[in-house]
């Protein structure tokens, strides 16, 4: 039961606070300000509860924590490019600061996803990673070059990994886009709005 809390119940109270965040900066309604600030500070509340709740739950399961633990984020991302495998540079913008933690989730997996494929079926083709935020929101690209030696065999893979950034892109009010470079490369681009990349507390 706590892991159906913490999938489902989580995830649409996390859904919830950053709608109403985003209403709260673009409505020119007055009211409507007001009401969505109190909705989204009632989910960032919910969620607060709902962890204090599983944990209770799961007070003699040693995996609770495991359960709860944090997500990873923005600053894991130079580890995950250092590690990754693959020939590749990193530049994140000066203006990235203070992301929700959806956001900071999404990216960390976006990159992770874009470099495992970039490894796969692109081995040995550089790989260039840039994370900006802009006044009209946040945008994630990962572009890797043509792989030197066309005559490599690529890796085969499940097709669901994109997929799911999509979903998890449209969730968060952006889009994912993935598909092959004029040049021969491939590049993932993620973008989000900037109503929904504020942090919910």
């Amino acid at each position: 039961m706590s892991r159906e809390m913490h999938d489902v119940v989580s995830h649409k109270a996390s859904l919830i606070a950053v709608q109403a965040g985003a209403l709260e900066v673009t409505t020119s309604d007055p009211s409507a300000r007001a009401t969505a600030r109190t909705v989204r500070a009632l989910a960032v509340s919910c969620l607060k509860e709902l962890r204090s709740t599983i944990l209770v739950l799961r007070a003699d399961d040693p995996r609770a924590e495991a359960l709860l633990a944090p997500q990873p984020g923005l600053a894991d991302v130079p580890r995950l490019v250092a590690d990754s495998g693959v020939v590749a540079t990193l530049h994140i913008g000066r203006d990235v600061a203070d992301l929700s933690g959806d956001v900071q989730c999404a990216l960390y997996r976006s990159v992770q996803e874009a470099l495992t494929n970039a490894r796969k079926h692109a081995p040995g083709a550089a790989v260039a990673v840039r994370i900006d935020v802009s006044a009209s929101g946040l945008t994630l690209t990962v572009r890797n070059q043509r792989p030197p030696d066309s005559r490599s065999v690529p890796l085969p893979g499940t097709g669901y990994g994109l997929t799911g950034l999509r979903e998890r892109a449209a969730l968060l009010g952006g889009h994912l886009i993935a598909e092959p470079t004029p040049d021969g490369g491939f590049h993932v681009t993620l973008a989000l709005p900037r109503p929904h990349i504020l942090p919910l507390g």
